[in-house]
């Protein structure tokens, strides 16, 4: 049995799109509410889906904001491109190396108002052989051939009341110097045993000398103090540009008396030479010396102060020094009494100039 024909019954239905955003006309809303307290039928259907394409439509005719173009980010500068700092590393092994050292000291006496000048020139061969710690600290054993010192006719004596003096040798920062006009030069070879550290400077005589200033041993002791000053304290590490002080002690002898000479020594790096294969090293320093001897009759005084400046070149290669230039002066006050004489005080200017050259 067929069915009969569907009849289909409409509300009107008036459909006013919502002026801008996606809202729903009263009327549609009320004729939405109608149809679904209805029982479901085909027209419910069709009158939804109208609803839906009448919708769609409303939106679509709805005119969309333009597009913002995004601006793009400002182009940030290129970085300057670094150039990396030259750096330098040294063996820590420095194998014998020999030098050939000459200091000359010029002596300026001031006696009461009477003046007095004498030239004295050491000259020696020293060979170090040194092992360099990171620190720059050195140690390691040496030799001094052929120490020799002349002085001119005329040298000045520093009087005291009781010969304090080697014979025919009168020791000044350390170095010995002839005191006899016309004195033969004087020769010595001897061994040692060199160190600088953090808190001293030393080269010291094998085998030990008894004590430094004693008469007999005064002449090896200027010898060492020779090798002494071609210590020079340089970083294993370091760019040029790089400063570093030090503040060392070193024991000497004047007139055969015990001194203790305090170096505050100010190191920069400087620059490079011949390629890159040699560190030029300049130091400034600044000396103080005091030291004093006494018996039951008589007593000696010393003080002493200076400054100076030191060139040095360094072979990057080897770790070893190869020049070294150097200038000073130092003013030493010698104060000298007795239990029967009341004391007087002596002045003696040194003006040394030191020069070392590697010849292998």
């Amino acid at each position: 049995m067929h069915p009969g024909p569907l009849n289909f019954r409409f509300s009107p239905v008036v459909l006013r799109p919502a002026p801008v955003a996606l809202t729903v006309a009263p009327e549609v809303a009320e004729v939405v509410a109608t149809h679904s307290r209805r029982k479901p039928r085909l027209g419910t259907f069709v009158v939804s889906l109208s609803i839906a394409t009448l919708l769609a439509a409303t939106a679509c005719s709805r005119s969309a904001p333009p597009a913002t173009r995004p601006t793009p980010p400002a182009p940030v500068p290129p970085m300057p491109e670094s150039v990396p700092a030259a750096r330098f590393t040294l063996p820590t092994t420095i194998a014998q190396t020999v030098y050939d050292v000459r200091v000359t000291t010029e002596i300026s006496l001031d006696n009461a108002g009477v003046f007095t000048r004498d030239t004295v020139e050491n000259t020696a061969r020293v060979s170090l052989s040194l092992r360099r710690d990171v620190r720059g600290f050195l140690r390691g054993p040496g030799r001094v051939d052929s120490f020799t010192v002349r002085g001119s006719n005329a040298s000045p004596r520093v009087t005291t009341e009781r010969p304090v003096r080697a014979p025919g040798v009168r020791m000044s920062s350390g170095q010995a110097q002839p005191t006899t006009p016309g004195q033969q030069p004087q020769f010595t070879t001897v061994a040692i045993d060199a160190v600088l550290d953090s808190s001293f400077t030393r080269a010291v005589v094998r085998p030990p000398l008894g004590n430094e200033c004693d008469r007999q041993d005064a002449l090896k002791a200027a010898a060492a103090a020779v090798a002494r000053d071609l210590l020079v304290r340089v970083p294993a590490t370091l760019d040029v540009g790089d400063r570093w002080r030090d503040s060392v002690v070193t024991f000497v002898c004047n007139g055969g008396v015990p001194m203790t000479m305090r170096t505050i020594i100010e190191s920069e790096a400087t620059g490079t030479r011949d390629g890159n294969r040699s560190l030029l090293v300049h130091r400034a320093l600044s000396m103080r010396l005091d030291g004093n001897d006494r018996t039951p009759w008589t007593q000696v005084t010393i003080d002493a102060d200076g400054a100076g400046v030191q060139d040095a070149v360094i072979d990057i290669a080897t770790g070893a020094m190869v020049e070294l230039t150097g200038r000073s002066t130092l003013t030493v006050r010698v104060t000298s009494g007795s239990q029967r004489d009341a004391p007087r005080t002596q002045q003696v200017v040194q003006r040394v100039t030191t020069t070392a050259k590697a010849i292998r």
